[in-house]
Parts: structure tokens; C-alpha cells; sequence
């Protein structure tokens, strides 16, 4: 039996996306390839056989084949099992299963002394080994995700990029907003949307140096009260500015961020926070579209690293 070529490519079981193409072709199409090369093995180190017992045939056939082999192992079956075992071993890394870690062990003792051993006991090792690799994998499961919202999260950097670079630290809501909506798991996706959202919201009530009765925390505030006051602050600011382009863009910066929080809170936060009632695609999806919105417009004027106040021209 030929080794197999040290040019085969062994890759770890990955965690993440990955498309059905990479799974079949670069994943499942590898693991596949080493259970036919551990097989061929098996069969090839059966292949001689010399009994220890001068004893009828009909004697031994209760006994384990490893135990009437006596064949010693070569230096070329020591060799190809070793390079197959590396194989398996980079496959199943990502199992971390302390089962095949304690056979691979017991394989390598074997290879490490070929002498005390034997053909059979090696191709026993390497049976029990195949079939515990199977069991362990049977025990990994994937969900595949519908096309169409694979390719949402696929696009996270290019549909969230400014916002993520603006406020780095809702990226973990936004992956995994994304992820709950591709899931179907819609309720939690517009939960993540409202801790995005909140950021946001915080932030716009920080540049407009907001505060609340009592020096109420804006982190403990509800988001009743912030929009209010942000609300009011800003009605300040463009009361006394003089009429023109930049008092509308203002005007649009602060009314427009207003409403979008307000029908994220009416809409969305109020109900998800309370438990009251489970969302649909459509409202998930429509939860990150007013958020992506909401935080993209706060993008282009502040942004986490920055404390300063907005400079408008008037």
C-alpha cells in the first residue's frame, strides 16, 4: 500500500459560516478521503497473517484478530500511519474529544514501539479509532442559513461599516442582531437592534450635553425621557439660530434622529423589553432597517472617540 502523499491538505473542523460548496468540497470531501485512507490501512495491515498457535483454525475463532497476528510492524507501515494519524488528528481538533485524544496516544505508544506489538493490534487501534470519529462527528451540528439572509450577514461591513467604525462597541450587537434575524430567531434579533439603537441614543443625549432631574445616569434613564430631553435641547439650539442652510441641516440632523428612536421605541423597544409579544420576519427586518438608519445619520456627525459637541455654522 502506498502512504498517502504528504501533500494532502488537512484542515481543522472550522467554527462559522461557511457556504454548502466549502462543506462538501474542503470540509466533508477531506474527513471522507482519510476514513477511505484509515480503511485501506485497516485492510492492508490484516493482510498477513501468521497464527501464534499451532491449534485448528476452529480453535481461535473466538479469539481478536490482534491477538493471532504476529506480523511485526514495518518501518513503512509506522510511517504511513503516522502521517494519516496527523491527518485525522487536524481534522478532529476542533472536536476536542478526550476519547481520540487517549486512542491517538495509545496509537502513537504503538508506532513509538513497533517491536512489542504487532500488525493486528495496530489495525484494531485504527478500526476503534475510525469508528469513534464517526460517533464524535455525528455529534456536530450546522444550520444552514437561507440564502437571502446568509447574504445579510456576509454584507455586515458593507451595510454597517460607518457605524461600526463611529461606535465599535455595538458591533456585537449588530453580528449578532443579524445573525438571531438569520436564525429566525426574530424577537431576539430586535432585541440586539434596541442595544444598537441605545448606544446611539446615549451618545446623541452626551453631544447635546443632556440632563436628566436629579442627574439621573442617561445609562438609567428610559428612553422616554432622553428623547424628551434631547428633544427639548436641540428646540433650544435652532430657536436661536438664524435661518439657512445650516439651521436645516441641524434641523434634520436632531428631528429626523428624534424619530427615528421614537418609532423604534414605540414600535419595538417598549414591547421587547416587556416580553409582550414575540416579532415576525418583516418586524425584525424592519427593526434593523430603522436602527441602520437611525445609527448611520449619528455616523456621519459624532462617534464613540469623540466627546466634543457638533460645531453648526450659525
Amino acid at each position: 500500500m502506498l502512504a498517502p502523499s504528504p501533500s494532502q491538505h488537512c484542515e481543522p473542523l472550522p467554527y462559522g459560516r461557511m457556504s454548502l460548496w466549502d462543506m462538501m468540497n474542503f470540509k466533508a470531501s477531506l474527513l471522507i478521503s482519510y476514513f477511505d485512507m484509515l480503511d485501506r490501512q485497516i485492510l492492508w495491515l490484516r493482510k498477513p497473517m501468521v497464527r501464534e498457535s499451532s491449534e485448528p483454525q476452529n480453535a481461535l475463532l473466538g479469539l481478536g484478530l490482534s491477538e493471532v497476528f504476529t506480523d511485526p510492524i514495518t518501518p513503512q507501515a509506522v510511517d504511513e500511519v503516522k502521517f494519516l494519524l496527523q491527518c485525522v488528528t487536524h481534522c478532529c481538533a476542533r472536536l476536542k474529544s478526550n476519547t481520540i485524544s487517549s486512542l491517538m496516544k495509545d496509537v502513537e505508544f504503538t508506532l513509538e514501539y513497533p517491536s512489542i506489538s504487532s500488525r493486528g493490534k495496530l489495525a484494531d487501534q485504527l478500526e476503534y479509532i475510525r469508528k469513534i470519529v464517526e460517533i464524535e462527528f455525528r455529534d456536530e451540528w450546522f444550520y444552514h442559513y437561507p440564502k437571502d439572509k446568509a447574504e445579510r450577514l456576509n454584507s455586515i461591513d458593507a451595510e454597517w461599516g460607518s457605524v461600526i467604525r463611529a461606535f465599535p462597541s455595538v458591533k456585537y450587537d449588530i453580528v449578532q442582531g443579524i445573525d438571531c434575524f438569520a436564525c429566525d430567531h426574530n424577537t431576539a434579533a430586535v432585541f440586539h437592534m434596541m442595544r444598537v439603537g441605545e448606544a446611539g441614543l446615549i451618545r446623541l443625549a452626551k453631544e447635546l450635553r443632556v440632563t436628566l432631574k436629579k442627574d439621573k445616569p442617561l445609562s438609567h434613564a428610559q428612553w422616554g425621557e432622553i428623547v424628551g430631553a434631547i428633544e427639548a435641547t436641540a428646540s433650544d439650539i435652532l430657536r436661536s439660530a438664524p435661518a439657512g442652510n445650516e439651521k436645516d441641516a441641524a434641523q434634520a440632523f436632531y428631528n429626523g434622529a428624534a424619530s427615528h428612536i421614537r418609532a423604534l421605541k414605540d414600535k419595538y423597544r417598549n414591547t421587547v423589553m416587556h416580553s409582550r409579544r414575540e416579532f415576525n420576519p418583516h418586524e425584525a427586518g424592519d427593526a434593523m432597517f430603522h436602527t441602520r438608519s437611525f445609527m448611520i445619520s449619528l455616523s456621519e456627525k459624532i462617534s464613540e472617540a469623540s466627546s466634543k459637541k457638533i460645531k453648526w455654522k450659525f
